[in-house]
């Protein structure tokens, strides 16, 4: 996997003497326990996260937090099983499975919002996260976003038989 910084920049940087999959896992743990804030600390100020299938972009702590709290709404028994991470420099990738009941409501990437459908959800993600001075900087979060509207029930019918026509 490659970097995103230079080797200089990562000797010169460092991960502030932690590791960064262990700052991964108190992440995913902080969203699991509902320690939001705690997990927020560990994310820097210039932080970037995108979630990519819907384009939204929230920045810094204050972003992470508005970020994993509307997962939360829509999720609320919501949690995250890693199935797998990879740690290789200043970068974490990590694979995920998401479950939860979607009991609140869903703000799209247009703003709309899908009502909840008390419709359980498994949803395979895969986020990557780069690290400098033992904070997040940029995190990307990739997942199937027709998935996770079959799932819930937010497909229009003429648009699931396209899909299945598509799928077969």
């Amino acid at each position: 996997m490659a970097t995103l910084l230079t080797q200089e920049e990562l000797d010169e940087a460092g991960t502030g003497g932690v590791k960064t999959e262990v700052i991964a896992r108190v992440i995913y743990d902080g969203f699991n326990n509902r320690l939001l804030e705690d997990a927020s600390q560990w994310v820097s100020e210039d932080c970037e996260w995108i979630d990519v299938p819907s384009g939204r972009v929230f920045r810094g702590p204050n972003g992470f937090l508005d970020f994993e709290r509307s997962w939360i709404r829509a999720f609320p028994d919501g949690n995250i099983e890693i199935t797998n991470m990879i740690a290789s420099h200043d970068l974490v990738a990590t694979e995920f499975i998401g479950r939860g009941t979607q009991d609140g409501p869903l703000i799209t990437a247009t703003g709309e919002t899908i009502e909840p459908s008390g419709n359980a959800v498994e949803l395979r993600l895969l986020e990557v996260t780069q690290y400098l001075g033992g904070q997040i900087v940029r995190a990307r979060l990739y997942y199937d976003s027709l998935s996770l509207l079959r799932q819930i029930g937010a497909l229009e019918t003429e648009t699931e038989e396209l899909v299945e026509q598509i799928e077969s």
